[in-house]
């Protein structure tokens, strides 16, 4: 019988030895420490094993040189591992000199014990064919289960071996226990020889196998500490690995007696120690399957929701659409259907979207909650993962939120003059964590023909550039990701801005490049692990097209891509005249202003700035602080941010406004790094004057700040 593994999450190792285990904190050493009371075994042998002990005896042994972590052949070709330790054991008990001899496969090792010119296997399962020649211990030195693994993109649910692996190529070792046995109860599928386990999971990342078997322990070590994290559990076999010392039946029965005594002797501890320190895992680990399972298929199921309900209405668009061809006199009426139904379309991905954001907000909260609390390395590992998947979660829903304003006609552009130079500064520290961990050098270029300052709406502007980044970090896996701004006047007030974005990665076809701007369309799964629905390049080409920009894209398959966009963008006054400045308002004094903010870098940005007006300020990093700076010296302004410990910004506002009658006329004004409308209502309710979004712009703040005080002067 097969049993069915969770196809989302690894497999945990069952070790029969071992029901609690500590992590060894030394390594370095291929043996562990042997105390005086265990290295005592004369009260296991007999007079006459002791007798023949005493002739020092060696005995020339096979491994495999390649089942890590239970034992290799390393860099100098030395026996290492879990095994090697406990052969070291059994030497300094017993002083049988154990001689390694070296192979290159598993199958060359059998082959020479079969031959008789080995007489030792140093860790072997046993079956009716090895018995014919081999005495085996009577002790397990462990014993753990048999998988099958796969890719972790393959979505396939394995539940009967025979009908679901039909035409599935499975790689097995050569010569392997395990191999053997699959093939002997399940002949009719079909197998791939391997001659080394490194092999099966080369060869399975490479997809010339579509599964491999291989143990659990070998597996999570393969996956967890060789980088094939790109691989999952996809079955539990009812093979299990019985793994003993096994000796040809034509040696001395000395051999098999002393050595099977000698392991029984070697305490728990010890086979715990040895096992931790090749896997650096604990074995006692309890993890909640349940729940893991429950929140990854509601995520799961969500997404395939929104793709489902989307590709049903886009059918029913599209065959709507083939219909007005060919019915002329009724085409009036089929467009308004259509546009019906493409309205319907929005509308539903927008309220689907909506109702999502509030329990994977919680759902991320949670996360949060749970990573605050004290998990062992293997939680934290999932936690991890899950905190990914809903993030990207949280991603995709806010692009089906934008493609649905856009659709709708209800995406409203924000035209006000912005920096140039600060703007490519936030898209660079949006960028660069893209391609941490990653062969690829990302670069910036701008030419100096671009001014310092252009109108537009920067947050659109730069939601396009940097889902072409994005797109080009993906799909480039070595080389250059290359960030170019520049552009030529076209008139005095008026200016082309142009942004390259240039990749040296996968390429695409000259057939697939007229699909590329299409919604949820993306390239073979195969070239790519894909971590979205391919919504980025569709946004960037409707925002364009809706800010009367131009986007478009050249590319050569396996040489790399490149997007360009252009825009005309108004040049505003900044540039045109030297007599303007960001801070040309007319205040009757000097401002004495109260800047409060937990953070002393935008503490001293602001500082700066509204010194560099020519105003005073003096600083408080919280609530508290702000109230008691209040209470000892009177401002003409408090630049008041939202989120801080101690005491947050509402809070500090009311009492402010409540306690000291001398501050209910003074301007409050928040700021915060997200205004949502129903959050600016919030602050403005607790007696903020007005919100400001960070990063701040010392000219639409001294605005706010102008129009404030003028507000307050008119009402006294």
């Amino acid at each position: 019988m097969m049993k069915r593994c969770l196809p989302f999450v690894f497999f945990v190792v069952s070790i029969t030895w071992f029901p609690s285990a500590s992590f060894s904190k030394d390594s370095s050493d291929n043996s562990p420490v042997i105390s005086t009371a265990e290295s005592s075994m004369e009260s296991l042998f007999t007079l006459e094993e002791l007798q023949w002990l005493e002739n020092k005896p060696e005995l020339a042994y096979v491994y495999d040189p390649d089942w890590a972590p239970f034992e290799w052949k390393n860099d100098i070709d030395k026996h290492t591992g879990i095994i090697a330790d406990i052969l070291s054991i059994v030497n300094k008990r017993t002083g049988i000199e154990f001689i390694p001899v070296n192979t290159d496969t598993w199958d060359e090792s059998v082959r020479l014990v079969k031959n008789g010119n080995v007489k030792m296997f140093s860790a072997i399962t046993k079956n009716s064919a090895r018995e014919e020649y081999l005495d085996f211990t009577s002790r397990d030195i462990y014993t753990y289960p048999a998988v099958l693994i796969t890719r972790f993109d393959d979505k396939a649910v394995y539940l009967n071996i025979e009908k679901d692996f039909k035409g599935k190529k499975i790689g097995i070792v050569k010569g392997s226990g395990l191999g053997q046995y699959i093939k002997e109860n399940h002949p009719g599928l079909e197998y791939v020889e391997l001659p080394a386990t490194r092999d099966g999971f080369s060869s399975l990342r490479n997809n010339e196998i579509d599964l491999f078997a291989i143990n659990t322990v070998t597996a999570k070590y393969f996956i967890e500490k060789k980088g094939y994290d790109d691989l999952k559990i996809a079955l539990k076999l009812d093979y299990i690995y019985h793994l003993k010392i096994a000796i040809r039946k034509d040696m001395p029965a000395e051999f098999i007696s002393v050595i099977d005594k000698a392991l029984g002797g070697i305490k728990e501890e010890t086979l715990n120690d040895i096992f931790n320190k090749w896997t650096e895992s604990t074995v006692k680990q309890q993890t909640n399957w349940e729940m893991v399972f429950q929140i990854t298929s509601v995520l799961f199921a969500v997404i395939l929701l929104l793709a489902w309900s989307n590709r049903r209405l886009n059918l029913k668009v599209e065959e709507r659409t083939r219909q007005l061809s060919s019915i002329n006199v009724e085409l009036q009426k089929s467009l308004e259907q259509t546009q019906k139904a493409n309205n319907t379309k929005s509308l539903f991905l927008a309220n689907v979207s909506h109702e999502i954001r509030t329990p994977l907000n919680g759902v991320l909260g949670m996360v949060q909650v749970l990573q605050g609390t004290t998990l062992n390395d293997e939680q934290k590992h999932y936690l991890e993962a899950l905190d990914s998947s809903g993030n990207l979660l949280l991603l995709l829903i806010d692009d089906l939120l934008d493609l649905s304003k856009i659709e709708s006609g209800k995406l409203l552009l924000d035209i006000e003059s912005f920096r140039v130079y600060d703007w490519i500064t936030d898209i660079q520290n949006i960028a660069e964590p893209l391609f941490e961990n990653k062969n690829v050098v990302f670069t910036t270029e701008i030419d100096e023909e671009v001014p310092e300052y252009l109108e537009g709406d920067a947050t659109r502007l730069m939601q396009i550039v940097i889902n072409l980044i994005s797109n080009a970090a993906k799909y480039t896996h070595e080389g250059e990701v290359e960030f170019v701004v520049s552009g030529q006047y076209e008139s005095e007030s008026q200016f082309l801005l142009q942004v390259a974005v240039k990749d040296t990665g996968v390429g695409i076809e000259e057939s697939k490049l007229d699909r590329i701007f299409d919604a949820f369309h993306q390239l073979e799964p195969d070239i790519v692990k894909n971590k979205g629905v391919g919504l980025g390049l569709a946004i960037c080409k409707r925002l364009a097209d809706i800010m009367r920009g131009y986007l478009e894209v050249s590319s050569v398959p396996g040489a790399g891509s490149c997007f360009n966009f252009s825009m005309a963008l108004p040049v505003p006054a900044e540039n045109r005249s030297s007599k303007s400045s960001d801070t040309e308002l007319e205040f009757n004094k000097i401002l004495s202003i109260l800047l409060v903010d937990d953070d002393a870098i935008n503490r001293l940005a602001a500082r700066t700035l509204l010194k560099q007006a020519g105003h005073k300020v003096i600083e408080a990093e919280d609530g508290q602080a702000a109230i008691n700076k209040a209470k000892e010296t009177g401002f003409d302004v408090i630049l008041m941010d939202i989120h801080m410990p101690v005491m947050d910004g509402i809070a500090a506002t009311k009492i402010i406004r409540e306690n000291n009658e001398g501050y209910r006329q003074v301007p409050i004004i928040g700021l915060t790094a997200s205004v949502m409308a129903n959050e600016k209502e919030r602050y403005l309710a607790a007696g903020m004057n007005a919100v400001v979004a960070k990063p701040i712009v010392i000219k639409k703040l001294m605005k706010i700040i102008q129009k404030s005080m003028d507000e307050r002067d008119s009402s006294l």
